[in-house]
């Protein structure tokens, strides 16, 4: 494994921004240049905790990147809830780097909506120059807390499409893909924002961590009472961080569906980030023009949603999960 030529991750109040570095680190990677993405305009309901956070976060990753022979670390304020943003960037950095660079981008505090953009850019940007050179890595924390971000309420929802040009079509019949991750509240936001007539629906289990997959179930548990009542909704679906493949050919099947009738396929992209790339990247393919994702922002985030550093995940160019590894202590 050679990562070498450029890292691209996002720096902010979650300190599991260190993680896939630390990995790399540790195999004595070296990284020759990289872009962090700050989010530094989001609004915490502890702003000092929030900072503290930052800045220990931001110092870490310059020490790692230091030791890992970075020369040139550029950083960037793009609009976190803006996929466009996000594209603008990666056109801004992306356009002077050879098509023969290797690129390893860190995936684990992204915002979801620069996650639609990174989704885009792999399909007709400035990444699509590097399919056969990007490593993906995303890294978990030890613990979540389900109410993380939810507890101020939400300021918007976003009903996006997920490409520009985005049209709904036929709505009557529109097929949802709702990816379960630990905040009932948040679900519940974005179904009152957007239901969507059919469904499926994916439960994440988390190797070697039952208690997450768990922890998820309870507390959707009146969301679990509402869909086996739903017409239309299928039977919940288990899957892993490392089935991306999976994921992607059941999202591949409900774009199949869509197509025949002419309807959207409306993302709820709430679980592991992974699988949501995995996810949107394979419908952009297949629906380019009727994939949508629903995501409800909140007032004010917490730095206690997520704590700890567990494992990194590595995925290639096409998120074919490739392995994982316990994240160093230091």
């Amino acid at each position: 494994l050679r990562v070498g030529d450029l890292g691209i991750g996002a720096s902010g109040a979650e300190f599991r921004a260190v993680g896939s570095l630390r990995v790399l680190r540790a195999h004595n990677q070296r990284i020759a240049q990289a872009l962090l993405i700050e989010y530094r305009s989001k609004t915490y309901v502890d702003p000092s905790g929030a900072r503290q956070t930052a800045n220990k976060t931001d110092r870490e990753l310059r020490r790692l990147l230091d030791g890992a022979g970075c020369s040139r670390i550029e950083s960037v304020q793009p609009s976190p809830h803006a996929a466009l943003a996000f594209k603008q960037v990666l056109r801004g950095q992306l356009d002077s780097v050879p098509s023969s660079a290797l690129i390893c981008v860190d995936i684990s505090s992204l915002t979801r909506a620069h996650l639609v953009g990174l989704a885009q850019d792999l399909r007709s940007g400035e990444l699509s120059r590097f399919k056969e050179s990007i490593l993906f890595t995303y890294s978990s924390p030890s613990t979540y807390d389900p109410k993380g971000t939810s507890a101020g309420g939400w300021e918007r929802t976003l009903v996006c499409p997920a490409a520009a040009g985005g049209r709904l079509g036929n709505v009557g019949r529109s097929v949802g893909v709702i990816l379960l991750g630990h905040e009932a509240e948040r679900l519940a936001a974005a179904l009152a924002e957007f239901e969507p007539s059919s469904g499926r629906l994916f439960v994440v289990s988390t190797p070697g961590v039952p208690e997450f997959g768990s922890m998820a179930e309870v507390h959707h548990r009146a969301f679990f009472s509402w869909w086996r009542n739903k017409d239309g909704a299928s039977a919940p679906v288990i899957l892993d961080v490392t089935q991306t493949r999976q994921f992607a050919a059941e999202v591949a099947a409900a774009c199949e569906n869509a197509l025949r009738s002419d309807s959207p396929v409306v993302f709820y992209p709430f679980g592991p980030k992974p699988l949501c790339l995995a996810g949107i990247r394979q419908a952009l393919e297949m629906t380019p023009k009727r994939t949508w994702f629903v995501y409800p922002v909140p007032n004010s985030y917490s730095t206690a949603h997520t704590a700890g550093l567990r494992s990194c995940s590595l995925y290639d160019s096409d998120l074919t999960y490739l392995g994982s590894e316990a994240i160093p202590l230091s």
